[in-house]
């Protein structure tokens, strides 16, 4: 698991190949053998927000087009899904944040014209 690797982890959404993603997940450390280690925790839900305040055209990419998350590392278990990395209930609202770079399946869905900016917008 990558919470147990001493290297400094980016932000990520755990389980993002799941249907419905979790909705939280506490890892806790009994005893911490290396230094470092600091916790970050990041609100995906107000990054959500400030992205579409901040630059639209890119939240509208993440909403708009799916992307593919896969887990299958055990050879025993398949786990994927294709949603958009911000998904919108019908009416608009925020329901789910996928973001994780790890677990992150060829992008196939988004045409060459937006692809360029679709990156971008990852990693805004």
């Amino acid at each position: 698991h990558l919470s147990l690797r001493r290297q400094r982890q980016m932000c990520i959404r755990d389980s993002p190949y799941r249907d419905p993603v979790p909705t939280i997940q506490i890892l806790y450390c009994l005893e911490n053998s290396a230094s470092g280690g600091d916790s970050k925790v990041v609100d995906g839900f107000k990054a959500a927000i400030l992205l579409k305040e901040e630059n639209p055209e890119y939240f509208n990419l993440l909403t708009k087009y799916c992307a593919r998350f896969e887990y299958n590392e055990d050879g025993k278990t398949h786990l994927q899904s294709r949603r958009p990395m911000i998904e919108l209930s019908p009416d608009g609202e925020i329901i789910a944040i996928r973001f994780n770079n790890r677990s992150a399946a060829p992008i196939t869905d988004v045409p060459y014209n937006d692809m360029e900016n679709f990156y971008e917008a990852r990693l805004f």
